[in-house]
Formats: structure tokens, sequence, C-alpha cells
């Protein structure tokens, strides 16, 4: 069995947590806080395998938690972080203090179940104590389990930004980011394998796909202020234009979707 502690302040990401672990007979929710403080207590008087973690608490704050855990010398539990805080500072510090994993993508019930299908998949290793990183625990998930994470990524991360599902582009630009995180050589031939195979799938044509994935991007970058776009899209792009290309925003987008 792996003990997770969750230190969240939401009460209903708390409760969807808890709904979402009864699909998980090997993980158990021992301790459940929102402070930082009481997470420590706990750790004194709990065995805790992973700790799930917001950076922001309803007292102190996740970065803070982490420091004094860190200064504790205490067996370090896996450590997954949750946060809406895009900043390679922040990354960086949470990583120094020992953050095994940072999801910084809205957080919704497949995204829960994603967190907890890495911590089932990694579940001999965090046992163990080993220093086991993202990208360990990928190297050992098969690939249908992998290929469902991915599509549930890309779907939450496209959401995010504001796409519409409406626009046909929107599910073309859905299967390009499944199709080059898989296979990573697409990206480097876009125009002759990736929107031809997009093509096939959906039986159309290929200059349609490259089309229609340029209308959705167009679509949310006209509806969307430029702040917000930088707050969830941190990439520069064509001023005369208003917006990325499709290989731009496909590249970027590979980029976040795997942080």
């Amino acid at each position: 069995m792996i003990n997770i502690m969750l230190v969240e302040p939401d009460e209903e990401l708390q409760v969807q947590v808890e709904d979402v672990l009864k699909q998980f007979p090997h993980l158990v929710l021992v301790a459940k806080t929102d402070k930082g403080d009481a997470a420590l207590r706990f750790l004194k008087e709990l065995r805790v395998d992973v700790i799930i973690l917001d950076l922001e608490l309803r007292q102190g704050s996740g970065i803070l938690f982490l420091k004094k855990l860190k200064d504790l010398n205490y067996p370090k539990p896996f450590i997954i972080v949750i946060t809406r805080i895009e900043s390679k500072i922040i990354y960086d510090t949470i990583s120094k203090l020992g953050v095994d994993y940072i999801w910084d993508q809205p957080i919704k019930q497949t995204s829960i179940e994603m967190l907890l299908d890495i911590i089932e998949i990694s579940g001999e290793q965090i046992k163990e104590g080993s220093d086991v990183s993202a990208k360990q625990i990928m190297g050992k998930v098969n690939k249908n389990t992998y290929a469902r994470i991915i599509k549930k990524k890309v779907e939450e991360y496209l959401e995010s930004l504001g796409f519409s599902y409406k626009l046909i582009g929107t599910k073309y630009l859905n299967k390009a980011l499944f199709l080059v995180i898989l296979s990573p050589d697409l990206e480097m031939n876009v125009t002759k394998a990736l929107y031809p195979d997009i093509a096939k799938i959906f039986k159309c044509n290929p200059d349609g796909v490259e089309k229609n994935i340029r209308g959705s991007i167009t679509d949310v970058w006209s509806r969307k202020s430029r702040e917000d776009l930088k707050q969830l899209y941190p990439f520069e792009w064509n001023e005369k234009t208003g917006r990325p290309t499709n290989l731009e925003f496909i590249r970027n987008a590979r980029r976040q979707i795997l942080r």
C-alpha cells in the first residue's frame, strides 16, 4: 500500500481526491490538511509515502513547508506539487527543495486520476525510497497507460487555453499534439507527415487539416487578451499575424504538456 497525504486548501478538491482514490485500491489517503504546520505534525506521527501539495495554503505557503521539511531531515516522501504559477524561478526553487513532480495544469477529475496513475505506476520505487524522477516514472509506464495519460493532458491543456471543440480544427489540433508527443519526429515533418496522418484518421484533406488548425488557433488568439494568453502560453508570437504559427504552437504546447 502507498500512503498519501494531501496538503490542499480547496475542500472540494479534497473530496474529489478521496472519491477518485476509490478506483485505486493500493493507494490510501492517511492524512489531509490545508496547513503546512499540521502537515509537518502528521509526518511525525504517520508513515507517509507521497505528499500531494498545493503551493497556496491557508496558513503559510507550500514553499515554506518544503523548506521546513528539508531542514528537518525526515525521510523524504515522493512529493507532487500542484501549482497554477508558471515561473521558472518557482520551478527551480521547489525542485531544489525536493519536489519530484510538478503539476501546473487546471485540476479536474481526469487530472486527479492522472496524478494517482503516476503514484501507482511508480509505487515500487516510492516504497523502496529510491530517487525516482518524472522521466523515470514515464519510462515505466506501459504504452496504453502512457497514451491515456497524454490524451488527458492534451485535452486539459487545450481547454485551459480556451480552445472550442465545436471547431473541427481543435479536434485536428488535439490529435496533432497527441501524435507529436508519442512520435516526436513528426514535429520535424508537419506538412509531409503529420497533416497527412491526421487527414487519414479524419478522412479529409491535409490542406484542410492545416487550415482548420490555423483557424482554431486564430479563434483563441482573437478572443483572449494578450495578458491572459501570456499567462497560459509564455512564448512569443508574430505581432503582425497576431498568433503563433501552427508549428510554433504545436512545438511549444508539446513542451508545456510534457514539462
